[in-house]
């Protein structure tokens, strides 16, 4: 009798930690998967932050690529304007020689 009683606490003690174990194994997989929700959430924030300063980036670019073309015509045109009036000055020098020559 004595031994029956203690076959059954026996049993009722590895049923109550088999159960104990599966209530605990769901409880650190719930946390877990908690854990990892709230990571990926983190990184799926960090991941739209990166890609509108990407678009801001590429924004910056366009606007000073832009400004950069600007630049380079106004200094082409520089550059012509400069070329024109070496020209000139070069003309004007010849015309001021053969003036002083002719008087």
């Amino acid at each position: 009798m004595n031994n029956s009683i203690w076959e059954k606490t026996s049993n009722i003690i590895k049923i109550g930690a088999l159960a104990f174990s599966i209530v605990s194994a769901g409880i650190i997989a719930n946390y877990k998967v908690g854990q990892l929700e709230s990571f990926s959430t983190i990184h799926e924030q960090s991941i739209q932050s990166l890609q509108m300063n990407e678009v801001r980036n590429d924004n910056r670019i366009i606007v000073l690529e832009r400004k950069a073309e600007r630049t380079d015509a106004q200094l082409e045109k520089l550059n012509d304007n400069l070329n024109a009036l070496n020209l000139s000055i070069v003309e004007l020098s010849g015309a001021i020689k053969s003036m002083r020559k002719g008087s």
